[in-house]
């Protein structure tokens, strides 16, 4: 005995959209790091608002690796480190915050 099922056309696109979008996530599940210049690139942050960023008292803590955070700060001289997909998170999850910023000079 055979039983059909339809499934409306809506939840049927739904459904393949999520699980293509599991499949994606699931293969960038590898760390990504970068550096200050093409972290700025890629999260369309201006290097002084990103700059002001890592330097907020309120975001600093959040973002050190020593944390837990995606950012590796520099140390004698060093170059900041950052796990970008994690970073990327970040700025979605505080993205008010970081826009409402006020950066130096402007």
């Amino acid at each position: 005995m055979q039983m059909a099922t339809t499934i409306p056309d809506k939840q049927l696109e739904e459904m393949i959209r999520n699980e293509v979008k599991r499949q994606l996530e699931a293969e960038s599940s590898e760390l990504i790091y970068t550096d200050f210049k093409n972290t700025a690139r890629m999260s369309g942050l201006y290097p002084k608002r990103l700059r002001a960023v890592l330097n907020d008292s309120k975001f600093k803590k959040e973002l050190r690796s020593e944390n837990g955070g995606p950012v590796y700060y520099p140390r004698q001289g060093g170059k900041y480190k950052f796990d970008y997909r994690t970073f990327s998170i970040f700025c979605r999850e505080n993205m008010d915050r970081i826009m409402n910023l006020k950066i130096a000079g402007e």
